[in-house]
């Protein structure tokens, strides 16, 4: 349901109809970047770029675009998927 591929976080309904990824990507400045993409069968994609943001700025933002009745789940894994 939840896995960590490289800078890639990513969440798959176990339906399989919801994937949310969550990328962050550091630059040689010391800046951030997270990418934040939810895709929905029979449903358009949606994207948020954030920059310089915390970690628990991007994971709120990742958990904000998880279905509802799997962030609580999800938000407990954070752990698992973090380091």
């Amino acid at each position: 349901m939840i896995t960590r591929v490289g800078p890639m976080i990513i969440f798959q309904a176990p339906s399989g109809e919801t994937m949310v990824t969550l990328q962050i990507v550091w630059r040689q400045d010391g800046c951030s970047i997270g990418l934040i993409t939810r895709w929905d069968i029979d449903s358009d994609a949606s994207c948020e770029r954030h920059m310089n943001k915390t970690w628990d700025q991007y994971w709120s933002s990742f958990l904000d675009m998880i279905p509802d009745e799997w962030v609580a789940e999800v938000a407990h894994s954070e752990l698992a998927v973090r380091f």
